[in-house]
């Protein structure tokens, strides 16, 4: 059986909106819940691992970010059950694992600074906060919604509706009739 393209080979145009000043962007709020999943996801991967194998703790958030979005074509956890998907702009192609290596570099950070004792890691978990709020504040004031890990990695995010984010949100508005 041969598995269908990736969608964002079906919305091209999307990736040829300009990164800081295009129409075309993701839901902020689905963005940071996104981002708060694949987090917690990825801490308590590096924390089970972490139990067999002290390096695990660093290895593990190193190798998820960098992997996740390529598994998923584009879409990590978080992404895939709020409906986002990652593309490289202007190409169009699902996001290459050196650009999620570098756009997922803070929260990288963010965990090994929890992971890390004493002075050092409260001053990466510290640095890495900073950065994770600036970034926060990008995607909330710009039109675009891009982070500084989008414009250094030359990614895109944006909304992305499938048959499993229907039935979600059918399912989620069937919970409030109840």
């Amino acid at each position: 059986m041969i598995l269908d393209r990736p969608s964002v080979y079906r919305y091209p145009q999307l990736a040829k909106d300009p990164l800081l000043t295009g129409a075309n962007s993701a839901n902020p709020s689905n963005r940071l819940w996104a981002k708060v999943v694949d987090v917690l996801f990825v801490y308590l991967v590096s924390l089970a691992f972490g139990m067999l194998l002290q390096a695990a703790h660093f290895i593990a958030p190193l190798l998820l970010f960098s992997f996740m979005e390529q598994w998923g074509r584009g879409q990590s956890p978080g992404k895939w059950l709020l409906g986002l998907h990652t593309i490289e702009a202007p190409k169009g192609t699902p996001v290459s694992i050196l650009s999620a290596f570098i756009r997922n570099i803070p929260v990288i950070l963010l965990i090994w600074g929890i992971f890390c004792s004493g002075f050092l890691g409260w001053l990466i978990f510290t640095i890495a906060a900073l950065v994770a709020g600036f970034e926060s504040y990008f995607i909330y004031t710009l039109k675009t919604g891009v982070r500084v890990g989008d414009i250094v990695s030359n990614t895109r995010v944006f909304d992305y509706k499938d048959e499993h984010t229907k039935f979600i949100e059918q399912f989620l508005k069937d919970e409030k009739r109840i």
